[in-house]
């Protein structure tokens, strides 16, 4: 794979190849291609987020929840606030498959207080809430998530879970 970047080993380079291998689909060399990119000095902020795609569909959720970490401490967080808040969903669901409730529901808030509460955000938070130990949390939040949504299959699925 190497060979493919020619001379030019740099982290731009390296960046570069792994993203057309994940638009071809080679998602498992495109992960460690990219891999290689975040290690190069000096790094291309960029090489940690295509890194963070391609570790995610690969089912490496901590991996890809640490590379988006080091994305956002090299870039900041986003002006914009609906993706900051999408950002700050999408570690919050990786945090979720990489076992870590806790760290989910940081997250989870974090969302929440950047944007309006939608009533599926609210679900995964108190599903994380619970996760976390914190069964009291997740009733109050799953509250919150039926006065936005009365009908909401999974809002009430988790209230019954919980009794």
């Amino acid at each position: 794979m190497q060979e493919a970047v020619g001379n030019d080993d740099s982290s731009e380079a390296l960046l570069l190849f792994g993203r057309a291998l994940l638009l071809s689909q080679n998602v498992e060399a495109a992960e460690t291609v990219l891999q290689q990119a975040t290690e190069k000095l000096p790094v291309d902020p960029q090489a940690f987020y295509y890194f963070a795609d391609a570790a995610e569909r690969r089912g490496h959720a901590a991996a890809a929840r640490r590379a988006l970490l080091d994305y956002r401490a090299l870039e900041g967080d986003d002006p914009d606030v609906r993706r900051r808040a999408a950002f700050a969903a999408r570690l919050a669901d990786l945090s979720m498959q990489a076992d870590d409730p806790v760290r989910a529901v940081a997250w989870y808030q974090r969302a929440l207080d950047t944007t309006s509460a939608d009533a599926p955000l609210l679900v995964k938070a108190a599903e994380a809430q619970l996760r976390s130990g914190a069964p009291d949390a997740a009733r109050a939040t799953l509250e919150k998530a039926l006065e936005k949504d009365p009908f909401n299959r999974e809002a009430r699925a988790l209230l019954r879970r919980m009794k």
